[in-house]
């Protein structure tokens, strides 16, 4: 007879227990799974708006910012006191201070070359000059630079500002302490030579019937105004501000040039100031720089009159560079009315590039930040499905 074998069945109880063990695994492993796709689609959306905002944020700094500049700049639908007389514009410069190849690198060349040329061509456009002053301090390491080097600034100065698009009567140079020296070194005359032939340096010339005569504080000299009348408009332009300290040199160039008004830079910031010459200086001139920073509500514009006896004015253009370790920066403007010894003076003042960069840092680190997060703690981390792995 056939031996039956026969096979051990588990109890119905025990079996009904292990599938609810592995359905209960089952369930868990599937609603896990479920949460962490989903918690990797929202992580997914998120950073896919991160990732648009960072766009946005490329766009505003890169284009909008220089684009919408006009609208917050003075108006200059400005009317003459004669309609048939027209303005005389001028658009000026001060120091720009192109950086050089000795102390800086190369992004640091190319993003302040950059932002130079866009500002001045929004300016330029803006303004549509008759006349473009710089005022010095053309380069930052003009002062230490071989002719080599002193070239090839040239010609990133011709790049930036546009030259080859203006006429030669259209721009005026001068020099600054840092182009020729004068400040930390002594002005070197090979230098200056260098600089007056390159830039075609002029220290009396008349444009629009208004005398433009420059001085030199840093070398004490300026043309003689023997056979010139003293019965027209006459601006002085200079590197070093004149009426800020008083000096022997500010009272020469008052005394000898009958100014009807000086135009300077090398501050960086903005000033006017108020000089009357009858009086003693020390108690008759008047700082109002905290009007020239209120770029933002259309008061970055001065009426001035220039036939005021005995009273001279000067204004201090501020940096157009944000690399001077000023919080604003400007082009200047005059529109002359000539007729009338009007002089409308303003400022055109700039976007912080500063602010720019520092909004591109706090960006990559949130975004490494976030990317490390995520590498870090994954949403299989955070619901600590391995586990349930192991229980299977």
């Amino acid at each position: 007879m056939m031996k039956i074998l026969s096979t051990r069945i588990p109890p119905l109880r025990k079996i009904t227990k292990l599938g609810k063990n592995y359905l209960k695994i089952g369930f868990k492993y599937v609603d896990n799974n479920m949460c962490s796709s989903i918690l990797r689609s929202a992580f997914q959306q998120k950073f896919k708006i991160f990732l648009y905002f960072g766009l946005f944020l490329f766009v505003y700094c890169e284009w909008l910012s220089y684009a919408l500049c006009p609208r917050y700049w003075p108006s200059l639908s400005f009317t003459s006191l004669t309609p048939s007389q027209k303005f005389f514009k001028v658009l000026v410069v001060a120091d720009p201070q192109i950086l050089g190849d000795r102390n800086e690198k190369p992004f640091s060349r190319w993003d302040n070359d950059r932002y130079l040329s866009k500002t001045f061509s929004k300016a330029l456009s803006y303004t549509s000059p008759d006349l473009v002053v710089f005022l010095g301090d053309i380069m930052d390491e003009g002062h230490i630079a071989h002719d080599e080097h002193f070239n090839k600034y040239l010609a990133r100065v011709r790049q930036i500002f546009q030259l080859d698009k203006l006429a030669p009567h259209q721009v005026l140079f001068l020099p600054g302490d840092n182009d020729v020296g004068g400040e930390e070194d002594e002005v070197s005359l090979n230098k200056l030579n260098r600089f007056n032939n390159h830039f075609n340096v002029s220290y009396f010339s008349v444009h629009g019937g208004i005398q433009f005569v420059t001085v030199n504080k840093l070398t004490r000299t300026y043309p003689s105004m023997a056979g010139h009348p003293n019965n027209t408009m006459r601006i002085v332009i200079s590197h070093l501000p004149l009426l800020n300290r008083a000096s022997d040199f500010g009272y020469e160039i008052i005394s000898q040039l009958h100014p009807s008004l000086v135009v300077s830079g090398h501050e960086h910031t903005s000033t006017h100031i108020v000089w009357n010459t009858q009086e003693d200086p020390s108690h008759s001139r008047s700082r109002v720089e905290e009007y020239a920073y209120n770029e933002y509500t259309g008061q970055s514009l001065w009426r001035l009159s220039t036939n005021q006896k005995g009273v001279v004015q000067e204004v201090t253009v501020p940096t157009c560079s944000y690399r001077m370790g000023v919080p604003r920066m400007a082009y200047g403007f005059m529109y002359i009315d000539k007729e009338h010894s009007l002089i409308n003076y303003g400022l055109l003042w700039l976007p912080s590039r500063l602010f720019h960069l520092f909004l591109y840092i706090a960006y990559l680190v949130t975004a490494a930040f976030i990317l490390l997060v995520k590498y870090k703690t994954s949403p299989s981390d955070i619901l600590n499905v391995r586990k349930y792995y192991h229980n299977v």
